[in-house]
């Protein structure tokens, strides 16, 4: 979305921390009402794992912090995840299953094999994202939205929403997610 919209990644994560606290707390009380009317309980004490063991083992996380502080400094996406990459091999060194030269070459051939379905996606969305761009019709019709909402926030954010769905029908997340922010985010 920075990208796109050229909004610095720190505006946009403040923007969107009320939401996601929103939706995590919904899921959290959904899954626990479903597992209250099905009588589930939680683990037994003896098999929770030791507050000890756990921050022991917390440099597990240095990968997703590099990425979400390098991300904050206003490095690329890409830049970002090459070094989440990078200190995940080297954080890998510190357990007891290393990756090595083989490892790393196991990965990126999963990776790539992997990549190919998203890859395909992803043109297919360029494809109608660069459509979208060089005829200017995401900056037309997200000011049409604008303009029908005047100066309601809620109603333009029920506009986006509407857009996104329909656009989203039918497609993968990744596709959706970028055709969606070229309608809407010129606005």
């Amino acid at each position: 979305m920075a990208e796109i919209t050229g909004i610095p990644y720190t505006e946009i994560v403040v923007a969107a921390i009320l939401p996601a606290i929103f939706y995590f707390f919904s899921i959290y009380l959904m899954v626990d009402t479903v597992a209250a009317r099905e009588g589930m309980l939680g683990l037994p004490k003896e098999q929770i794992p030791k507050l000890g063991l756990i921050m022991r083992q917390a440099y597990l996380f240095m990968p997703i912090l590099i990425l979400i502080v390098a991300l904050f400094l206003g490095y690329s996406v890409i830049r970002s995840g090459s070094l989440a990459i990078v200190a995940a091999i080297v954080v890998s060194w510190l357990t007891p299953y290393k990756v090595g030269i083989r490892g790393i070459g196991r990965a990126l051939n999963t990776a790539s094999m992997m990549s190919v379905q998203i890859i395909t996606v992803c043109a297919a969305a360029g494809i109608i994202v660069g459509c979208i761009a060089l005829t200017g019709i995401g900056a037309r019709f997200s000011s049409m939205l604008l303009a029908l909402a005047e100066n309601s926030q809620i109603l333009a954010l029920v506009f986006a929403m509407l857009i996104s769905i329909i656009l989203g029908m039918g497609m993968p997340t990744t596709a959706a997610y970028a055709i969606a922010a070229s309608v809407v985010a010129p606005g």
